[in-house]
């Protein structure tokens, strides 16, 4: 009945099933270049065979092609039907002797899809979704509701290398270990450290030589002078806000007020947890963005924008505004695109409050992937299986991870491996997300993901240096884990007040900052319904959650 129940509560719950899948609208569909790879012979001869057919060492994993099932929630180009039109996947079969028959779940009914095999009985051999979300009631329950194979145990001998790199950081240990003491999934793991965000603040440096402006960019302060001085150099408003979570709360500036635009404004400091959005922190924040707003700093038009990605083409591209957050890859094409003679952009550091200050809270970039690969109970050979997905956190399966085939996704410069021009500037007009799927492997897939590997020769230096200079200065103290699980008692109770929270929260926020309600007046108020609607039983479900992972 336990496990009826689980299933069940995942089909009426709003979960979110994907990570970021494509950053770009989709490109022009083209049939690929065909590059005619040679393909690659095993690197070892398989010494003695253990039980199941597995190699101890060397390739093919097995002699005898073999078949596994996986359902995974990926991007795919539009030139592909599955992952075996993917050419590094390919090569992978080529390599391992290992086939996989895929059912990859379209965007729009993936979390339908999901919850409908679960129901079904029907399993595949292994399952990879966006994140931690669609396993209601955490890992563990799954474990002992007969959904999710106990790994712990195989994996010293199937999966060394997987192994090896989760071990040379206590963060990644702790987040690939369950609360039970379990390793139970695998997740992509990062092979040169904590990924730096792909986004940040951008000015307009050439409005702002026009606006006279010489000083600092770093402080709030800095920021209002600067903004200030825009004021008569732009059509409309000097700041353009993008709505990634809630109305009006700009991650980029929030920060500075220890805010919190992940985990639901969730964050904790010194082993408390606590509610970013009914913090003194909010309130200052709510206080600056109103001030900004009625001075006319700020975009009158941010409360009824939709789009939580970038930033409109049509208001960044033209004088409109002189001041919001880009993408590192959109930097030097905004540059090339502008309307306006001189159009320069300039990356800046995340604000600060004081000078020196030291952030707590980072916009996003996660120690790994949020992506999560699990086994069924019912898989025939797992041991077979992790030898397959352990290849790809292995020095040589990394390569063909990230790089795909040599002459085909990359070639080696001054002896390092570079994208190629196939993938970076396609002849066949393929934009490069495009053909990252067609020639690697999805970020999201169990691997050592290399994410330098979108530092091309394409790219200016300004671009690349934009995502450290956006990550510098913090030191995450104040994060919250994404691999932090609630019970399944935690996770019902929690999942009906959070959505009520957040649905308040969102109309609210908008009303503090354009004057509709009154930051000195009414902020009682508004945290007296927070707490109405259950905030302290949510902080309850949060510290334990938390203790529990801290204590892994």
């Amino acid at each position: 009945m336990k496990r009826f129940f689980t299933i069940l509560l995942a089909l009426v719950m709003v979960l979110a099933l994907f990570a970021g899948c494509g950053k770009d609208t989709p490109e022009p569909s083209k049939a690929p270049a065909d590059p005619n790879p040679t393909t690659a012979q095993p690197t070892e001869t398989p010494d003695d065979d253990v039980e199941d057919e597995t190699k101890e060492t060397g390739l093919p994993i097995v002699d005898e092609t073999m078949e596994f099932e996986i359902f995974a929630s990926v991007f795919l180009a539009e030139q592909m039907t599955d992952l075996n039109d993917g050419y590094a996947f390919q090569e992978l079969e080529n390599r391992t002797n290992i086939h996989i028959k895929w059912t990859i779940p379209s965007l729009a009914s993936g979390t339908e899809q999901f919850n409908l095999m679960l129901m079904s009985g029907d399993y595949p051999d292994a399952v990879q979704v966006g994140n931690m979300n669609p396993w209601v009631g955490g890992l563990d329950a799954n474990v002992d509701d007969g959904f999710i194979l106990d790994i712990t145990d195989l994996l010293p001998q199937y999966a060394p290398n997987f192994t090896a790199i989760r071990q040379q950081d206590i963060n990644v240990l702790r987040a690939t270990t369950t609360d039970m003491g379990r390793v139970v999934a695998l997740r992509p793991l990062h092979l040169d450290g904590r990924q730096p965000t792909y986004s940040g603040p951008v000015f307009r440096q050439d409005l702002l030589d026009k606006a006279g402006y010489t000083g600092e960019l770093v402080t709030i302060d800095d920021w209002y002078n600067a903004l200030t001085a825009l004021k008569g150099v732009v059509d409309k408003e000097p700041l353009y806000l993008v709505n990634r979570t809630h109305h009006g709360l700009d991650m980029d500036i929030a920060t500075a007020f220890n805010v919190a635009g992940t985990q639901n404004g969730y964050i904790a400091v010194d082993g408390k947890v606590v509610y970013s959005f009914i913090s003194e922190g909010m309130r200052d924040y709510l206080r600056t963005m109103n001030k900004w707003y009625s001075e006319g700093l700020i975009d009158k038009d941010f409360a009824s924008r939709t789009n939580n990605m970038r930033a409109d083409y049509s208001d960044v591209l033209s004088n409109n505004h002189a001041a919001f957050n880009a993408v590192f890859t959109y930097i030097d094409n905004y540059e090339k695109q502008g309307m306006e003679d001189g159009y320069e952009l300039t990356p800046v550091s995340l604000p600060v409050r004081q000078k020196g200050d030291v952030r707590h809270i980072f916009t996003v970039g996660p120690i790994m992937g949020g992506a999560v690969t699990t086994l069924f109970p019912d898989c025939e050979n797992p041991e077979i299986l992790l030898r397959w997905f352990d290849y790809l956190y292995s020095e040589e399966g990394a390569m063909l991870y990230n790089y795909g085939v040599e002459g085909q996704g990359h070639t080696i410069v001054d002896g390092k491996p570079m994208l190629s021009e196939l993938v970076v500037a396609n002849p066949d007009g393929i934009g490069m997300s495009q053909a990252l799927s067609l020639y690697t492997f999805p970020a999201v897939f169990p691997g050592r993901l290399d994410w330098r590997r979108e530092f091309t020769d394409y790219m200016s230096e300004k671009s690349i240096n934009a995502n450290f200079l956006w990550t510098g200065d913090c030191d995450h103290a104040y994060e919250l884990s994404d691999s932090i699980t609630m019970t399944l008692d935690e996770t019902t109770d929690y999942s009906a007040r959070q959505s009520d929270i957040n649905t308040y929260v969102t109309e609210q926020i908008p009303r503090f900052i354009i004057g509709e309600l009154s930051v000195e007046d009414d902020w009682d108020a508004y945290v007296a319904e927070i707490k109405n609607i259950g905030i302290d039983k949510c902080l309850e479900h949060w510290q334990a959650a938390y203790d529990r992972y801290i204590a892994r």
